[in-house]
């Protein structure tokens, strides 16, 4: 058999040729052939004579002999099969998970020798023994394992708890995505990273680590992105809120230029500053791999800024990029700008409370310009005023991939929301509008008025808390008799008052796209409750609308119920702070009877006592579609609440039962 099977390797691994690794045999081959062709030559020799003239010869002690000499021979060359089939071992391990030849399992015994098993043989007992050690580690440890999904979350009460579930763990499988609290405290003796750098070198299988604790260590990072360079399937590394500094972003930034795994890495809310930014600036320029990464809030300045900008201008992988809560400037934006110019990966830049003032909007606008890949651009809360956003405007007219903007809690004003109406006239792209907190006042919103009668692209548009009053959503309200695009509307503390809501009834009646409404702590009154309840009977497209905070009591509350035992599409009713007593409650409590669309119905900060509290118990009995109800924050006693808990109790579908009374 040594002599026909070519080589000692192949006797002992075999079927390799089928994991295409006959390279790495052939370097192994002739240093095995060249040591003991000899020995094996002389040994066939030998006992040549026994096998073929075995007639008077002690046939028992030749073949004990014969035993004992190959396995001395084997004793004898296991020296120098170890090295090559230890590198032949790590190759395997990198590139077939399940360590699998042919149709065989490879595995060590107890006293370190090799054995290969029939794979069905080693699911039924070995894999089977380590996956029931697995799942009874999670069960101790109050944590969850769902199979399907390859999810896990549990938490860690003690380094012994912890050491004992991740060696469970580096012998499973099926677990993609591990979410693990360590919930004990620690010295650097004691360091909690190094618990999870074992697993991490380990673990074959894992592809998301969330991981958290107040209390790692300083060397966390470090001693992590060590551990990230020899697991070959991490992809997800979630370091957030874990004190990283910028020693520990340098340590990652250096697996980084080797990985080639790691697709999504976050590190918001640390402390890594300009150092560690331009750390991991350096990495990117060589990474090929990394495509999310989140820095917010780490203390970046426009030095950090400025390195980001170099690496852009290379990177070819990256697409998502959050700087949220720094301190780039306009000077950091100007240089991010720059790589946005020929950058062509990066789709979401997200620059949330950066400072960067009419200047950094400027400079990006100009890069809007030119560049033809971004489609998501955050600059809420960024000190623009209606300079930056005469600016932006002018680049909307001609980017053509932009989708989302947002410009929430600036100081555009009216003078800034009319330059962007003029862009929205002929930008074909932009589908998400956030204006939230500019104080654009009723002259901008009649202006974005005029623009929906037009645009055909823009889905979302957020003017929440701007002042427009009466006019402005009376403006808006003509548009959308016409605009076939806008699906979501919020118009919340707007003081609006009834007229407007009269207005936008008219509206309701006529449109075809409107699928939420978002009008709470308007003033409308019950007034402005019947008439939007006037359009829910004719409206056929509204699936959610916001009614909080506006004061519309039990009469608004009596004429919604009409319109709802009639209406099929509304899934989503708010009608949280409204004044509603029980006659109110008792009047939805009869259109729920009828009713068989409305989803979530919520009535908290009200008046309902038991009496309401019972007739909506009543109508819980037989609705069966109300998955969600709250009435938190009522009057309601403990005649109510047991009403109500009988009721949620029968409910035949445990999917209709999230009831929240307190």
């Amino acid at each position: 058999m040594i002599k026909t099977g070519a080589n000692v390797a192949g006797v002992i691994v075999p079927a390799l040729a089928s994991l295409k690794v006959v390279d790495i045999l052939d370097s192994t081959q002739s240093y095995i052939d060249s040591v003991t062709s000899k020995v094996i030559d002389g040994y066939l020799e030998e006992n040549r004579r026994v096998v073929q003239n075995p007639d008077g010869i002690d046939v028992d002690g030749n073949a004990k002999a014969l035993e004992d000499d190959l396995d001395s021979y084997l004793a004898g060359v296991e020296g120098l099969e170890g090295v090559d089939l230890r590198q032949l071992g790590s190759f395997l391990t990198a590139s077939d998970s399940d360590n699998l030849l042919g149709n065989l399992y490879r595995m060590m015994t107890d006293k370190g020798h090799v054995k290969w098993v029939c794979i069905d043989h080693y699911r039924s007992t070995y894999r089977k023994n380590h996956q029931e050690a697995f799942e009874h580690a999670v069960q101790v440890n109050g944590g969850s394992y769902e199979p399907q999904l390859g999810q896990v979350v549990i938490k860690l009460g003690s380094k012994i708890r912890a050491k004992e579930f991740f060696n469970a763990l580096a012998k499973a499988r099926g677990v993609d995505d591990l979410d693990v609290t360590f919930d004990w405290e620690c010295t650097r003796s004691d360091l909690k990273a190094k618990i999870l750098a074992e697993m991490l070198k380990t673990n074959l299988t894992l592809t998301t680590l969330h991981s958290y604790s107040d209390s790692i260590g300083s060397n966390r990072a470090q001693v992590l992105s060590e551990a990230r360079e020899t697991n070959s399937t991490l992809t997800n590394l979630d370091l957030a809120f874990h004190k990283v500094g910028s020693n520990e972003a340098q340590a990652l930034s250096e697996a980084l230029k080797t990985n080639s795994t790691l697709t999504k890495l976050n590190l918001r809310f640390n402390n890594i500053g300009d150092d560690g930014v331009q750390a991991l600036s350096e990495a990117l320029k060589i990474n090929s791999t990394l495509t999310d990464l989140d820095l917010e809030r780490n203390k970046i300045g426009d030095g950090g800024a400025q390195a980001l900008s170099e690496a852009l201008k290379t990177n070819s992988t990256l697409t998502n990029l959050r700087l949220g809560r720094s301190n780039i400037g306009g000077d950091g934006a100007q240089a991010l700008s720059e790589a946005l110019r020929s950058n062509s990966t990066l789709t979401t830049l997200y620059l949330q409370l950066s400072k960067i003032g009419d200047n950094g909007a400027l400079a990006l606008s100009e890069a809007l310009k030119i560049n033809s890949t971004m489609t998501d651009l955050d600059l809420c809360k960024n000190k623009i005023g209606d300079n930056g956003a005469q600016a932006l405007s002018k680049a909307l007219k001609t980017n053509s991939t932009l989708t989302n903007l947002s410009l929430s809690g600036n100081k555009i004003g009216d003078s800034g929301a009319q330059a962007l109406s003029e862009a929205l006239k002929t930008n074909s792209t932009l589908t998400k509008l956030n204006l939230h907190f500019n104080n654009i006042g009723s002259n901008g919103a009649e202006a974005l008025s005029e623009a929906l009668k037009t645009n055909s692209t823009l889905t979302n548009l957020k003017l929440d808390e701007n002042n427009i009053g009466s006019n402005g959503a009376q403006a808006l309200s003509e548009a959308l008799k016409t605009n076939l695009a806008l699906t979501n509307l919020d118009l919340v503390e707007n003081n609006i008052g009834s007229d407007a809501a009269q207005a936008l009834s008219e509206a309701l009646k006529a449109n075809l796209a409107l699928i939420n409404l978002r009008v709470g702590f308007n003033g409308i009154g019950d007034n402005g409750a019947q008439a939007l309840s006037e359009a829910l009977k004719a409206n056929s497209t509204l699936v959610d609308l916001d009614l909080g905070g506006n004061k519309i009591g039990n009469n608004g509350a009596q004429v919604l119920s009409e319109a709802l035992k009639t209406n099929s599409t509304l899934t989503d009713l708010n009608l949280e702070f409204n004044n509603i007593g029980n006659n109110g409650a008792q009047a939805l409590s009869e259109a729920l009877k009828a009713n068989l669309v409305l989803i979530n119905l919520n009535l908290e900060f009200n008046r309902i006592g038991d009496n309401g509290a019972q007739a909506l118990s009543e109508a819980l009995k037989t609705n069966s579609a109300l998955a969600d109800l709250k009435l938190g924050n009522n009057s309601i006693g403990d005649d109510g609440n047991r009403a109500l808990y009988e009721a949620y109790n029968k409910r035949r579908d445990p999917r209709q039962r999230n009831l929240d009374t307190f």
